[in-house]
């Protein structure tokens, strides 16, 4: 078996040894067991690189090693964040908090971001000196050997790290998987560097390794930062959310859902609401037993919270016909755009446009073509931007 198939089938035996009830991870006392395995392996992981570089750092005069060496140690400190995070957004929701504490993780993996550049920084500022004055790096064959495994560890790490991060959709331990990445890469940039330095004069490869290692981590960290910074000001709602809500609406009783809205607090809190489009002959007892029952299939599925609003629809031949003339002609202008809540009064059609974010023809536009195609009647339209992506 490869060695990638070996550490998956490690991977998923610690993680079934470890945790119990392990599939169910939107549960809160799963997704702290995830968090403590996953925030001690790295502990322990990192604190022994830490002490085996540093002692080959000082043996070779390596300034490359011995940065990487103190890079561990923060990593270390980092995994005790992951822990930390975990702990504070399972705490249960309060009066101060009602929606929970699951936007602390990523404040905790914004901090790691920080933590990364500012590693990243310090790196390069000893790489620059190591540059202008450069040390005399001593090379020896059990030294490499060292350096090699903890590349093997790194690996390993960044690999079980990533499985539980992608489980648990915890950006904190994702962040910690890319981070043991980056140690792989710098470790291997140190090795050759310190071999260049070791048999050459002149030139301090050690200096320049160094200087490469702390470009890709600034950029590493840049990326990261932008995608945590991304989530707490608001992101679109995953598509697999979405699918599994489409298809949990896929009722006898509902012709169509629009206006869907997710409130993201956190990994395992989700907030939202929808329109859902029913007949209008049903009572209103019958239409809140229907929209009732979707809502805690839908809970009890996915863990999000989603208020069902109902628009009645009035569903006759006319309508039908008015309703296909309006996508044909929405289809004629583009095929991104989307109506929904069709209400006829008289000679009044109303309805709401859905118009992507990045649509270049304008309101009026839209509105003119339609007028054309529907001859008659006056249009009283209502133009929205999705929530979500795709049409809903």
């Amino acid at each position: 078996m490869p060695l990638c198939g070996k550490i998956r089938v490690m991977n998923t035996w610690l993680i079934k040894k470890f945790i119990e009830n392990y599939e169910d991870v939107k549960d809160k006392k799963v997704r702290l067991r995830y968090g403590t395995l996953a925030a001690m392996a790295g502990v322990f992981c990192n604190l022994g690189l830490f002490l085996l570089k540093l002692v080959v750092g000082l043996i070779s005069h390596s300034v490359s090693v011995i940065s990487d060496s103190f890079n561990n140690l923060s990593d270390a400190a980092s995994n005790f964040l992951v822990l930390f995070s975990y702990r504070l957004s399972s705490k249960p929701a309060d009066r101060e908090h009602p929606f929970g504490h699951g936007r602390s993780e990523y404040l905790v993996s914004l901090f790691m971001a920080v933590v990364i550049l500012a590693t990243a920084l310090e790196l390069l500022q000893t790489s620059i000196k190591n540059i202008i004055h450069p040390a005399t790096v001593h090379f020896e064959w059990w030294i490499f050997i060292i350096l090699l495994s903890t590349i093997l560890i790194k690996f390993w790490l960044s690999s079980f790290h990533g499985l539980i991060g992608r489980r648990t959709n915890n950006m904190t331990v994702l962040a910690s998987s890319e981070d043991a990445r980056n140690d792989m890469i710098v470790t291997s940039v140190s090795i050759v560097a310190m071999i260049l330095s070791a048999f050459t004069e002149g030139i301090s490869f050690d200096g320049i390794g160094g200087v490469v290692v702390s470009c890709f981590i600034l950029y590493s960290g840049f990326g990261l930062a932008k995608e945590i910074l991304s989530r707490l000001i608001g992101t679109a709602a995953d598509q697999d959310v979405l699918r599994e809500i489409q298809e949990a609406l896929k009722d006898g009783q509902i012709y169509g859902i629009h206006d869907l809205i997710i409130h993201d607090y956190g990994p395992g809190v989700q907030i939202g609401s929808a329109h859902v489009e029913m007949d209008a002959s049903l009572s209103l007892v019958e239409a809140h037993e229907i929209v009732d029952r979707l809502e805690k299939e839908i809970y009890e599925k996915m863990h999000v919270i989603l208020t069902l609003h109902v628009d009645p629809v009035v569903r006759n031949q006319e309508r039908d016909v008015l309703a296909e003339q309006i996508e044909l002609a929405l289809k004629e202008i583009s095929e991104e755009l989307s109506y929904h809540d069709l209400q006829i009064h008289n000679q009044t059609l109303s309805f709401d446009i859905l118009v992507p974010f990045h649509f270049s023809v304008n309101d009026s536009a839209i509105e003119d073509a339609l007028q054309k195609k529907l001859e008659g009647y006056q249009l009283n339209i209502t133009f929205d931007h999705g929530y979500v992506q795709g049409n809903l």
